[in-house]
């Protein structure tokens, strides 16, 4: 299959960009920050609301994630989501407390852990009292509204899940887990959350139906071989996973995890270059957006939110014939193009500095300003953002 292809030349990139409507501006993005052996990953609704789930390990808050949150002009966090008690994921929350930006809410899975004397969870503890009072449990089938219709519902957390329930005992089984969503992008962030491997519970498979077909995945504990079992991956089929990981003793991520989410088709990559072992594509911050339509990006590349779009859908066929009317006035016409579906946006370049492009504009009509030889391109996009392209 061809590549999508906008344009062909400066001119046709210029009329693609005027044309986009103001509302196509509005995205969706979701940062995942290198705190090396950590997480933390902020989600940025289209119209402006925020969500930070974790916040690194201690010092890191400070180190990392505060920084990058002000790098980005952003002084209010709406929700601070602590996934579990683990102090690399809950270390550096009680820094971004202490930093001046603003944190309207905080919620956590509601454990208490076995080591919960230690510095790191008291620290957590304290800080988030000192500024609400108490801690707050989020609730399973609890949304945050993003804006725009995109959320992020709970679909399970501690034990508890939409429709059910698991008996489970470590820390890392009760993760908060969240689902997020905008239009046709599904994107899946829990934690540490176990998928029956060395001693944890398979929480993966009990909620993978929950969570059904998803575009990008935040892969569970650092790509541990506790997680990412074959049967949550098949289920969510994810084109995408992005590994949060650093320098760390316990071999994350593991090859047989790499191995799982490549045999399923996905691209995987990582946060951070020091976890060297079996790594994936190093990354550093990883940053997805996603716009209106049926594409999303990772770093600047562009993707397809649903795989069957890349693989069956062909590009549409661009064609244009042209008839002298006289006195400098070229008719064009552009119904000789064709796709699978249905032509939606006609771009034309005049050859003269001029262009023109709209949802309708298949046979229109130019003067040029002397006479002469002039090359035309023509770029048709169809439903799906596919591009065909033509010159004469």
């Amino acid at each position: 299959m061809r590549k999508p292809l906008f344009c062909a030349t400066l001119a046709v990139a210029l009329c693609l960009s005027l044309a986009l409507p103001a509302q196509a501006q509005k995205k969706l993005e979701i940062h995942h920050i290198d705190v090396g052996q950590g997480d933390a990953t902020l989600i940025i609704g289209p119209r402006g609301t925020t969500i930070l789930v974790d916040a690194g390990n201690d010092g890191l808050g400070d180190g990392e994630v505060v920084p990058y949150l002000l790098a980005l002009g952003i002084s209010k966090i709406d929700y601070l989501i602590a996934t579990h008690m683990d102090a690399d994921h809950i270390g550096g929350i009680d820094e971004v407390l202490a930093s001046g930006i603003v944190v309207k809410r905080t919620f956590d899975n509601g454990s208490v852990p076995d080591d919960a004397s230690k510095g790191v969870y008291v620290d957590y503890v304290n800080a988030v009292e000192a500024a609400f009072g108490s801690r707050s449990t989020v609730a399973v089938g609890q949304k945050f509204k993003l804006g725009g219709g995109a959320k992020a519902v709970c679909v399970y957390r501690n034990g508890e899940m939409i429709g059910g329930g698991i008996d489970v005992s470590k820390e890392n089984d009760k993760s908060v887990c969240l689902l997020v969503s905008w239009g046709d992008f599904s994107y899946f962030v829990g934690g540490d959350l176990g998928g029956g491997g060395t001693g944890h519970e398979d929480v993966e498979s009990a909620i993978a139906p929950l969570v059904g077909d998803v575009d990008v995945l935040r892969v569970n504990h650092h790509g541990s071989s506790s997680s990412t079992s074959a049967t949550f991956v098949s289920t969510l089929k994810p084109e995408a996973a992005i590994i949060s990981v650093g320098k760390n003793n316990y071999e994350h991520p593991r090859d047989s995890v790499l191995q799982t989410l490549r045999n399923a088709g996905a691209d995987v990559m990582q946060t951070n270059a020091d976890a060297d072992q079996a790594p994936a594509k190093v990354m550093g911050d990883v940053v997805v957006v996603v716009k209106r339509g049926k594409k999303y990006w990772i770093n600047g590349s562009m993707r397809f939110k649903d795989e069957f779009i890349r693989k069956s859908n062909t590009a549409p066929t661009a064609d244009f014939a042209y008839v002298d009317k006289g006195k400098k006035e070229i008719s064009f016409d552009a119904s000789g193009c064709c796709d699978d579906g249905k032509i939606k946006h006609y771009y034309w370049n005049f050859g003269d500095g001029n262009c023109a492009s709209g949802r309708k504009l298949c046979k229109p009509d130019h003067v040029y300003g002397s006479g002469g030889v002039y090359t035309v391109f023509l770029c048709v996009l169809d439903k799906f953002g596919i591009a065909g392209i033509v010159s004469k």
